[in-house]
């Protein structure tokens, strides 16, 4: 084998172990943040996914902003499933100081989210331990640009953009109404992590689609991509609207919209394989991706359709000590807590292991 045969083959290895990396890095972050260096350990299976399509989201969105203004071809910016290594600063923050991490959305009013986000999150400090990670990534965006396209405006501005995808990120705009402080109340039957695992699986969804046409996928078929997806988006509006006509989810449209993408999907996919042992076929890499895209739907509604999602959500309480005798602390599901006792007429109840906690059911972070 001579060298450059085997330069070609490290290049193919390097792309091929590209997104098992990715995945990697982030599933070794969300477990070791909330559960192993967690101030309120609480991994579980929609906590994991929620963090899991957070994160692949913004990294995707950096993925697409690479490509349009730095002129960045999708296999040059493989690098970034292995970059993305520097998530784990946090973690190491946590070894040095000592320091549980307690790493969160941006709290308090929207006024308060306002300043966090234009002061970097300096204001915000169970958030500091990620600031070494996001600076890195900042510059890792600016440099990079500038490799790729040789223009400092254009690297400028990756950077300004990657800013803002990591600032829209990190508050939570919409959740279960009733139940936290967002921008958009959602009616739904969800609890918070298998409500924010829905939403930004589906949100992954719409993200990864303009990157496989941006690695060039739909190129000679894309025809018959758009058929296909337009009898997939057909199935999807059939399926909500007889979910709400049928009352399977009450008023929810939110419920309807999200369960009902993975039928759509399903359906997007099988038509383009009949296309495909018709004889018409296309880039086996597409087939791949919506693969991925199907897979990750059913990780996340398999559970909701059977209606156990509640099970794989850890119970836990989130909140803090004070020198107040009583705090307002929060729990992240609703369940049967048959070790709290002394329930009063107000839904609050005292905790026998934290009796300076006042408990108020049911609410959620």
């Amino acid at each position: 084998m001579d060298a450059r045969t085997k330069v070609e083959k490290a290049r193919f290895l390097f792309r091929l172990g590209a997104p098992f990396a990715l995945v990697f890095f982030i599933l070794l972050r969300i477990y070791l943040e909330t559960e192993v260096f967690a101030l309120n350990p609480a991994f579980s299976y929609y906590r994991t996914l929620h963090l899991l399509f957070w994160f692949l989201n913004t990294f995707f969105l950096g993925y697409i902003l690479g490509c349009l203004l730095g002129r960045l071809h999708p296999v040059n910016f493989m690098w970034g499933g292995y970059a993305i290594s520097i998530m784990l600063l946090a973690i190491v923050w946590s070894m040095v100081t000592g320091d549980l991490l307690d790493i969160d959305y941006y709290r308090g009013g929207w006024a308060e989210k306002v300043k966090h986000i234009f002061t970097f999150g300096l204001t915000a400090p169970h958030n500091h331990p990620i600031i070494p990670g996001a600076v890195l990534a900042w510059l890792g965006m600016l440099f990079a640009g500038y490799f790729y396209s040789r223009h400092w405006g254009r690297s400028i501005l990756m950077a300004v953009g990657s800013f803002f995808i990591i600032a829209a990120f990190a508050t939570v705009w919409m959740g279960p109404a009733g139940r936290g402080d967002f921008l958009v109340p959602v009616t739904t039957r969800l609890t918070i992590h298998p409500f924010l695992a829905s939403f930004y699986v589906s949100l992954h969804f719409f993200i990864f689609l303009p990157i496989m046409a941006l690695a060039g996928f739909f190129k000679k078929d894309g025809l018959l991509w758009l058929v296909s997806g337009l009898i997939g988006l057909g199935a999807w509006i059939l399926y909500i609207a007889t979910a709400l006509a049928m009352g399977w989810f009450g008023d929810s449209i939110f419920d309807a919209v999200v369960t009902g993408l993975p039928i759509g999907a399903c359906i997007f996919l099988l038509v383009r394989i009949i296309f495909w042992i018709a004889g018409r076929e296309g880039h086996p890499l597409a087939l791949v991706g919506f693969a991925w895209l199907l897979a990750s739907q059913i990780l996340v509604m398999g559970p909701i359709y059977a209606g156990i999602e509640h099970r794989l959500t850890r119970t836990h309480i989130w909140g803090w000590q004070a020198a107040d005798p009583f705090v307002t602390v929060r729990l992240v599901q609703q369940d049967d807590f048959p070790h709290l006792a002394g329930a009063f007429n107000d839904g609050s109840v005292y905790h026998p292991l934290w009796p300076n906690l006042l408990v108020r059911l049911p609410m959620e972070p």
